[in-house]
């Protein structure tokens, strides 16, 4: 149980370290301890459904925001819908170019409010604002994200230390991790609305003015007869 632990975070810390840029990775990496995603608002059991990458341009720099959409099969604290979609900042290793598929795996959640962005943010689509509102994954500053395979036996033994408030000793197997393969990163590119908003309100006001030009010439023609 405990060496397939330790390998399965040993695994985990060389893939995201790997995908990670520089300005990312973390000076000191902090140990994490075995039951660090307790402290989530939010933990569910499910399946990874969608990994969306969205580039974002932050001034003249662009920025990478990720989507990851799950289908809730079991909510062992919170509240969760059928499906879910969070916001994976993954600050300290960067964002992988795909996503591990496990028969089971357990996710936890901050469903605290995101800090508030610019204004223009909305101008763009997909929305900064939209993307950073969302339910955000659980991940202390230079530790790993609380996304972790899990076996049936792993879910009652999480059920228990949820209910108790801590681990009580009994070790994790994180049974049948990347069994089922991987699932690549959808890549999509941010669009600026404001063009498409200034062209659209130019070609209304070109169509007003036609049809009061239209009207005019109506109201001036003499009467028939």
């Amino acid at each position: 149980m405990v060496g397939a632990r330790l390998l399965f975070r040993a695994l985990l810390s060389v893939s995201v370290a790997a995908a990670a840029p520089a300005a990312n990775a973390c000076v000191t990496y902090r140990e994490s301890g075995e039951a660090d995603f307790l402290e989530a608002d939010l933990i569910f059991v499910g399946d990874l459904t969608d990994y969306e990458i969205v580039t974002a341009k932050d001034g003249y720099v662009d920025d990478d925001l990720a989507i990851l959409t799950y289908r809730v099969d079991a909510v062992l604290k919170g509240k969760a819908g059928e499906t879910i979609r969070l916001w994976w900042p993954n600050s300290t290793f960067g964002l992988p170019e795909s996503m591990s598929l496990h028969r089971a795996t357990l996710v936890g959640v901050d469903q605290g409010a995101a800090a508030e962005e610019p204004w223009t943010g909305w101008l763009h689509y997909p929305s900064r604002n939209a993307i950073t509102g969302l339910p955000q994954v659980h991940q202390p500053g230079c530790s790993d994200a609380s996304i972790l395979p899990v076996a049936p036996e792993d879910v009652a033994t999480v059920k228990r230390w949820i209910a108790a408030g801590k681990a009580d000793g009994s070790a994790l197997s994180y049974g049948g991790f990347g069994d089922l393969g991987e699932l690549p990163a959808r890549r999509t590119e941010q669009v600026n609305l404001l063009p498409i908003g200034g062209g659209a309100v130019g070609i209304g006001a070109l169509i007003l003015a036609i049809n009061r030009r239209r009207r005019r010439r109506k109201a001036d023609r003499p009467p028939a007869g």
